[in-house]
């Protein structure tokens, strides 16, 4: 409770000018120790040099193979309440295994944001990664693999301005989203980590989103997200301080850290890994397959429990008829070669032995 007292005092004190803005990762993989670094809720507010910390330790280490750090100007919290504009992201979220959401990160007093250009450098670094810059409405840019090495794939989308109608924002949002999707699809592998975030900041009321009464907490989650309280309803439709609560706040498994996506992969084989694998013989044991078909696939013969002969079945007479001809006058012109041969040479021998009688 102290900890989180002074962290609260902190993030007050630098936060001056009150000035928010939201950011969100998620990884396909597994980032160990990133979900339980974080000593507060995640509706709470973070401290720019808080977010940028727990990024920089995500993408350092490396475990993904592809990366999009995505940058939309003028984004703000009040976006993410229209599900329909982040129908792939939002999918995309709930496939991966670690989910970072940031509502409200505080910006310094000179209004900074997210360091992506920090990221970058990391990631090039520690990851060899190859970077790519692409406008965020010119598909044509989207990058084609033809290796392995890994990608950063920067995409900067236009501004979504403050005058704009609300169903202006979600169609833009939907067309950004879309953009996502496709860079997402031309990467050869699932292992991808995404940053959706803004370099723009929103005045707000600090007292709105550093109220601990305010959190929702897991013991008050019911275990069927369907029987969610009136109350606990209007609370999060008036919150400030959520991104896709569905996902991030209802869905309890996302307060334990897990590998959701470990399909067909073993761990690392050091020692104590490799006593702990039990032993598998399958390798040794006879295979035996067996072939079932439909009876119309059954070539002529191979559905007879008795072995038969090709020339019982009329068709194939009728069909190679020439054939057969051919390989019976062949064989009986051999036949009769052989008995003539045979003939002759006992004939031979009869008369060389009456010849030997008369002398």
């Amino acid at each position: 409770m102290l900890v989180d007292f002074v962290c609260l005092v902190c993030l007050v004190a630098v936060c001056s000018a009150n000035t928010v803005f939201p950011s969100l990762f998620f990884s396909y993989k597994l980032v160990p120790g990133l979900r339980v670094s974080v000593d507060h809720s995640d509706q709470m507010p973070f401290s720019l040099p808080e977010a940028e910390s727990l990024l920089t330790r995500a993408f350092e280490q490396c475990l993904s193979n592809g990366y999009i750090i995505a940058n939309v100007p003028g984004l703000k919290l009040e976006d993410f309440a229209s599900f329909d504009s982040f129908q792939h992201i939002r999918d995309q979220m709930t496939k991966s295994s670690t989910i970072l959401s940031m509502p409200n990160v505080l910006s310094n007093s000179e209004g900074d944001t997210l360091d992506l250009n920090r990221f970058e450098s990391v990631l090039s670094v520690h990851c060899n990664a190859r970077m790519h810059y692409i406008d965020g409405v010119d598909e044509d840019q989207i990058p084609r693999y033809r290796d392995t090495r890994t990608r950063v794939i920067r995409v900067d989308f236009p501004a979504l301005s403050s005058n704009a109608t609300d169903e202006n924002r979600n169609k833009r949002l939907q067309n950004y989203d879309e953009m996502i999707m496709k860079i997402i699809r031309e990467m050869p592998t699932p292992s991808i980590s995404v940053l959706f975030t803004t370099n723009t900041t929103k005045e707000i009321d600090i007292d709105e989103i550093t109220d601990k009464n305010s959190i929702i907490r897991e013991n008050e989650i019911p275990a069927n997200p369907k029987v969610i309280s009136l109350d606990m309803r209007n609370k999060v439709r008036t919150s400030k301080r959520m991104i896709f609560p569905d996902i991030t706040v209802f869905d309890k498994s996302r307060y334990f850290e897990y590998e959701r996506n470990e399909k067909g992969e073993r761990g690392g084989l050091d020692k104590d890994t490799a006593k702990k694998q039990s032993k598998d013989d399958t390798w040794l044991k006879r295979k035996k397959k067996k072939i079932v078909k439909n009876k119309s696939l059954y070539r002529f013969g191979e559905d007879d429990k008795k072995t038969t002969s090709a020339l019982a079945n009329q068709d194939f007479v009728h069909d190679n008829a020439l054939l057969i001809v051919c390989m019976a006058g062949i064989f009986a012109f051999i036949v009769f070669f052989d008995v003539v041969k045979i003939g002759f040479t006992m004939l031979k021998k009869v008369v060389s032995t009456s010849k030997r009688k008369s002398e």
